[in-house]
Order: C-alpha cells, then sequence, then structure tokens
C-alpha cells in the first residue's frame, strides 16, 4: 500500500523536523506506506534516550530510561546487565527512524484542521531539536554517579 503526499505534507514535515530533515525524508519514503518499518540510525543507537529527548519524544525516552533502570536493578552480572543495555540500543537504533515519523505525522495530524498561523506555532513549538533536555539527563546521570 503506498501512500500518496502531497507537497503540503511535505512541507508540514519538513517545518516539523526541521534539523536534518533531508535525512529523515529520505528514510521516511522507502517506508512503502508502512506505519512501522526498520530502519538504522546511528544517533539513536549510541545516544537512545538522549536522542529521544533531542527530538522532543519524551515518552519513549522515559520508556527507555525506566526499562535500563528496571535491567539495572534485575541484572545479577555485569554481562546480563551489558545484554539488556544493548538490546535496548539495538532496538531504539532499528526502530528511532519508525518511531520519529511517527511522532512527526501525530503532531502534524493533531494540528492539520487548525488556522494556518496557528499549525505553524504549534510545529515550531512541538517539533525540531531541543540540546537542553539531552544535557540535563547526561549532567544528573553524572551526578547520579557521583553520589
Amino acid at each position: 500500500m503506498q501512500e500518496k503526499r502531497t507537497a503540503r505534507d511535505q512541507r508540514l514535515e519538513e517545518r516539523f523536523v526541521r534539523v536534518n530533515y533531508a535525512y529523515y525524508a529520505r528514510k521516511w519514503e522507502g517506508r512503502g506506506g508502512k506505519i512501522f518499518f526498520l530502519s538504522w540510525n546511528w544517533a539513536s543507537f549510541f545516544f537512545s534516550a538522549s536522542w529521544l529527548l533531542y527530538r522532543r519524544m519524551y515518552i519513549p525516552a522515559a520508556l527507555c530510561l525506566l526499562l535500563g533502570n528496571f535491567a539495572a536493578q534485575l541484572s545479577t552480572t555485569l554481562m546480563s546487565y551489558f545484554a539488556v543495555f544493548i538490546s535496548v540500543h539495538m532496538v531504539t537504533g532499528l526502530c528511532g527512524n519508525s518511531i520519529y515519523m511517527n511522532h512527526a505525522l501525530d503532531t502534524i495530524e493533531r494540528y492539520r484542521n487548525t488556522a494556518e498561523s496557528e499549525m505553524d506555532a504549534a510545529l515550531t513549538r512541538r517539533g525540531g531539536a531541543n540540546l537542553l533536555p539531552p544535557i540535563l539527563l547526561e549532567v544528573l546521570s553524572l551526578i547520579l554517579l557521583m553520589i
């Protein structure tokens, strides 16, 4: 099932994504109309929760962090913790583009029937990238390691 995207859809996606839009447009074009697809993203692999926060996907980031914490509590050996850690990063690396596309499309759809100026403001506010949350996460992680 191939989905027809209009020039307006692409413009709204570009307005939402802003940072590195060409990369995501290429990844999203090759999905064949699927809602879920596998596509490798090195940034989401290496930075998992931080990448999710950077792309303003706060709920998936919280789930990623909770899963990591849960695994750390249950792990009896360093090797078992490492296996869960790598697994979370692999899943994020494989599914990051799909998760981000669905986040973008859901946000765009939420504001599709609003006035153009209101939609522009909402996409600017909710889209793009924000460096502050991942920096705060890393600083907080360092502080907790020192305690």
